[in-house]
């Protein structure tokens, strides 16, 4: 499971409960699960066994998958949004991934700046980048090197399944937007 549907997990059997109006004394009863461990669980400092989870949602009359299914819609805030930079001064951020094997990233690469090899995602994962400002060469390794210079306003749609990197021959900053889609 990952983390975030874990995440997820906690507050939609809190919402279930209250949807029917069950304690957590009952819930305990109907589980075997302690109420100081569901209340832990509901508030997301504890990770629950498979068993416990499959438990708590036949008490609250649910399969478990709808305590885990993607909300209709999501909302990431600027400030909670993921953020990491490389040793080059390459900033990625991570704007949504509204589901397992998609993900919408935002770049920023400084003037000059190259990021050392990303490696090739699994089979038939594409990128797409759209380039917001600036320059941007993207590069594949491998038997088919190739290399393509991007500028504001291109859009490109690259297999991602081989090494590759990007750098900034500019002089200006360089903002892309890049959707990565991996196969399920």
């Amino acid at each position: 499971m990952t983390s975030r549907r874990a995440r997820r997990l906690g507050p939609a059997i809190r919402a279930r409960r209250a949807e029917l109006g069950i304690t957590l004394h009952q819930l305990s009863e109907a589980t075997g699960v302690s109420r100081g461990t569901l209340s832990r669980i509901e508030n997301n400092t504890l990770s629950t066994s498979l068993a416990n989870a499959l438990a708590i949602a036949s008490a609250l009359s649910v399969d478990l998958s709808e305590l885990l299914d993607e909300p209709e819609s999501q909302l990431v805030r600027a400030e909670d949004a993921t953020r990491y930079t490389d040793a080059s001064g390459i900033t990625r951020i991570t704007l949504a991934q509204p589901s397992p094997g998609i993900q919408l990233l935002r770049y920023e690469v400084p003037a000059g700046a190259a990021s050392t090899r990303f490696a090739a995602h699994r089979g038939r994962t594409q990128e797409v980048l759209h380039i917001l400002e600036g320059r941007l060469v993207f590069e594949t390794e491998g038997d088919s090197h190739e290399s393509h210079e991007l500028g504001a306003g291109d859009t490109f749609t690259v297999r991602a399944d081989r090494e590759h990197r990007l750098s900034n021959p500019g002089e200006e900053p360089c903002i892309l937007h890049m959707l990565t889609v991996s196969p399920r």
